[in-house]
């Protein structure tokens, strides 16, 4: 059963390679991501619980949605890297 990084850090605690610091979690992050990065780790080894929630957009009424259809149209960039659209 693959592992969190969070679990993998307790555990590293608990056999006393690591102090249970702040600084030590983040260094056992960058390093575990590395290590999946380069290969050396299979990314299956590892799993994350990061719950991602989505919640809907509710808007007061006509008014505030035409308010916000407005804002989006203000925010709105070009991503200029992306190369051409291929509309003539």
């Amino acid at each position: 059963m693959p592992l969190t990084i969070r679990q993998v850090w307790y555990s590293l605690i608990s056999d006393g390679v690591l102090v249970k610091e702040e600084r030590t979690y983040k260094q056992a992050v960058e390093l575990l991501g590395m290590a999946r990065r380069s290969g050396r780790i299979p990314w299956e080894a590892l799993r994350d619980d990061t719950e991602i929630r989505a919640e809907p957009v509710a808007y007061d009424g006509p008014d505030d949605f035409r308010a916000g259809l407005r804002q989006a149209a203000l925010d709105y960039r070009l991503d200029r890297q992306a190369g051409p659209t291929g509309a003539a």
